[in-house]
Formats: C-alpha cells, structure tokens, sequence
C-alpha cells in the first residue's frame, strides 16, 4: 500500500509539474479563446445569463454553456487576467491523470492502473490541452468520470441512486463540452444490454454490422480515418514525441492489449471493448483530423496501452519489461516537452508572444478598441482574430483613450510570418502607406483611415 501511494504522488507530481511549469509564459491562447472568453466577459459586465455556448463545427448548433460559467467563474477571481481559466484546465487535466488510474485500477488491477497515470502523465497531447483553455481541454474528466460512476452502477447494488446521479451529471457537462459525448449513449445502452443478457448477441450484432457498413462507406468516399496515417497520427500524438519508433512501440503495445480483450468476457474487458467500438464510430461519423477530437479516444487509447503493456510484461521479462517500457516514455515524452517548451503548431505562437504584440498595439494606439485585421491562413473564419481582441480589451481597462482629429490608426497583422509575403486576405492593402513592426511570430502593418 505504502509502494503504491509513493507511486500514486510521483506522477501526480509529474502531471502537476508538466501542466503547469512556466504556463503564464508557454501556454497557448488561440482565436476560438478568444471567442469564449469575450462571451464570458459579456455575461459578466452586462450580468446576462446565457443558455448557448460555443459553436460547433455544424454552424447551426451550439453547445451548452457549462464552459461560458466555468470560464467567467475563473476571469472572475483573476479580474479577467487570460492566464486563471488556464491554470483551471491544468488542474483538470491533474485531475484526469488520477481518475484515469483509478479507473485501471477498478477496471483491472493496480499496476494496470499505475501504468495509466504515468503514462497520462507525460502524454504529449494531454498534457498540451491541459495547457490551453478550450471546452475541450476539461472534457477527459467527465469522459472518465462517467466510466467509473458507469462501472459502480453496474457492480453493486448499494447506492445505485448515487451512481446513477453522477452518470447522469458527468453526461451532462460532457455533453456541453463535445458534442462526440452523444455516443455515451448508445455506449452505456450496448454495456447494460451486455451486462444483462451476456449470452444474446443480437444489439451488440446490429451495432457492429451498422459500424461495418459504416466503415465500408467512409473506405469508399476516402475518408482520412480509413488511412494508417490517420491513426498513426492520433497515436503519436498521445504516445510519442516525434519519435517514429516510439509510435510504433506504442502501437505494438494497443495491439497487443487488444488481442487480450478479445474473447475475455470480464466487465472491465468489456467496457473497454465497447468503448473502442463506440469511440471508433465517432471518429469515422466525423471525419476530422483536428487535434481536439483525439480527445475521445485518449482515456480508452492509454487504458488500452496499459493493458498491452502489461501482457507483453507477463510474456517477457516480467516487471522489468513494464518499469524499461515506461522509463522509456517517461523520459522521452517529460524532456521532449520541456525542450520545446510545449509549443505545438497546431495552435502557434504563446500567450507571452500574443501578450508582448497585443501590449504594443495597445500602447501605441490613442484609442481603447483599435482596429486590428488578420492576414494570412484562417484569415476568413470568425474566430482568427479574438484571441488578441481579448487581450487588447484586457490590456486597456485602465487605459484613457486619448483624443485625436484626421487618422485613425488599422492594425493589420500577418501571423505567421509568411503570410506577409504571401498577402492572403489582404491583397489590395497598400504597403506603401504604413508602418511595418516585426514580432518573433508576425509582422504588424500600422496603416491609417482619414475621419470624415
């Protein structure tokens, strides 16, 4: 008991240390930040409750506000400093790191469970939305939360009212956070349908042929889910660090972990399966390679992992197998991410870079809302430019806007820097006729409106 609590606390104190060392400084801070956290802003100083949350990539639906209140709850208590609703999802994500061990351990065993959380630990991709405040980044937790009150629900009889309630309640928040937490549904019908008539196949038959033709349909259109890259890019993501082996030695271990739920009829064995099946299906219904939507296979892609890993120990060399394999992803992923100082390209530059051009504008501008339009990739999409709206905003509460008579300063930003050569969004501006800043991750063209 003593071992395993000294093991417990290291990767605790391992995720603490990834999610939040220099974060004020190495976070990110994208445009659909921005997006939520000019909504939570609005709720707040207009004192308007709100019942929709952010869009969704089907631009007729929102999703729930859960996250709008979670985020205003933190800007409230840092009188609106963009770096207290990070610190928020770093500890979640903390949280997931201890939740998804106390799921192995009830799901299988406790080195299962040891496995998990120091793999979570210094997962790449956990620990990168742990480091940013999306509605995504929080969303593991309630995943996870929502198989371990499923799995107590299952098991005993006593406090079924109890279980039941916290089913329910993380569905609920889940479901406000991602709209892929709709397949909880059918998921918890296929495990209770299971765990009653175990012997009669029938539900668990249609869903699979369903999943099958599924498959079969997507194969056709080619779809990037049929593809091997597709998958080796999730589980590089979650696994490696750049490291083609390490991919591959991840996958070997998912491999093997799967060949052993096969045919074991245990509840925890299947769980997983479904949750596989089910998580399978909803990647292959959205058809979308964008980074957040790994987040539903990655508390079944590490569990999966662990088991795996665990039965290669059990075939050869035993626990120095398992404490060899994960030293291994342990020290690479932990030094991997400190050396690049977690930066990933698929959300860009930091907060400290965005704050240091936001400051500029600020300072240099007479007015307290300047205009600021965005060059470059994404030019077009809605969100690319609140990011730094916010901040600009934040910088100026206690800024006086001063008077002036003929220009009005326009601020046109090209981030990344590329985009300054190839114009794309703003083509017919007149170089000629401004000031050009240089950032480490943009240019900044200062330009001037006469006021007529």
């Amino acid at each position: 008991m003593k071992k395993e609590l000294i093991l417990i606390i290291s990767f605790l104190i391992i995720s603490y240390f990834l999610r939040f060392y220099r974060l004020s400084e190495l976070a990110m801070f994208v445009g659909d930040q921005g997006r939520d956290y000019l909504a939570a802003k609005d709720m707040l100083l207009n004192r308007r409750l709100t019942l929709i949350g952010p869009q969704t990539s089907i631009r007729w639906l929102n999703l729930g506000p859960f996250f709008y209140y979670f985020l205003a709850f933190f800007l409230l208590l840092g009188k609106f400093n963009p770096v207290w609703p990070i610190y928020a999802t770093a500890f979640f994500g903390v949280l997931a790191t201890y939740l998804i061990f106390l799921l192995g351990k009830e799901f299988y065993s406790p080195k299962i469970g040891l496995i998990a959380g120091f793999i979570y630990a210094v997962s790449p991709f956990a620990v990168i939305q742990s480091r940013i405040a999306l509605h995504t980044s929080i969303y593991p937790v309630f995943i996870l939360l929502f198989l371990f009150f499923l799995d107590k629900f299952l098991k005993s009889a006593k406090n079924k009212k109890i279980n039941l309630a916290g089913l329910l309640i993380s569905f609920s928040i889940a479901i406000q956070l991602h709209l892929s937490a709709i397949l909880l549904i059918p998921f918890a019908l296929l495990v209770i349908e299971s765990e009653k008539r175990p012997k009669k196949k029938l539900f668990l038959s249609i869903f699979l042929l369903f999943s099958f033709v599924l498959f079969l349909y997507k194969l056709y259109r080619r779809s990037p889910f049929t593809e091997i890259s597709y998958w080796l890019k999730i589980i590089e993501e979650i696994f490696g660090f750049g490291y083609f082996w390490l991919t591959f030695l991840a996958l070997g271990a998912m491999i093997l972990g799967l060949v052993g739920l096969i045919g074991n009829p245990g509840k925890g064995e299947r769980i997983l399966k479904i949750s596989l099946l089910v998580t399978v299906l909803g990647l292959t219904i959205k058809n979308s390679s964008a980074e957040h939507y790994f987040n539903l296979f990655l508390p079944f892609g590490i569990l999966l992992f662990s088991l795996g890993l665990e039965r290669a120990g059990s075939f050869v060399g035993g626990k120095v197998t398992v404490l060899v394999a994960v030293s291994v992803f342990l020290i690479i992923n932990f030094f991997g991410l400190i050396n690049s100082r977690f930066y990933s390209s698929f959300y860009g530059p930091t907060l400290s870079q965005r704050l240091e051009l936001a400051r500029f504008i600020v300072n240099d501008s007479p007015q307290k809302n300047p205009s600021l339009i965005r060059c470059g990739p994404l030019w077009d999409f809605a969100s690319t430019n609140l990011n730094y709206e916010y901040l600009v905003w934040w910088l100026s509460l206690n800024k006086q806007e001063q008077t002036f008579e003929e220009n009005k300063p326009v601020y046109y930003l090209y981030e990344p820097k590329e985009a300054w050569i190839t114009r794309e969004g703003c083509e017919q501006i007149d170089l000629s006729k401004g000031e050009l800043f240089e950032f480490k991750q943009a240019f900044l063209l200062k330009s001037y409106l006469r006021n007529d």
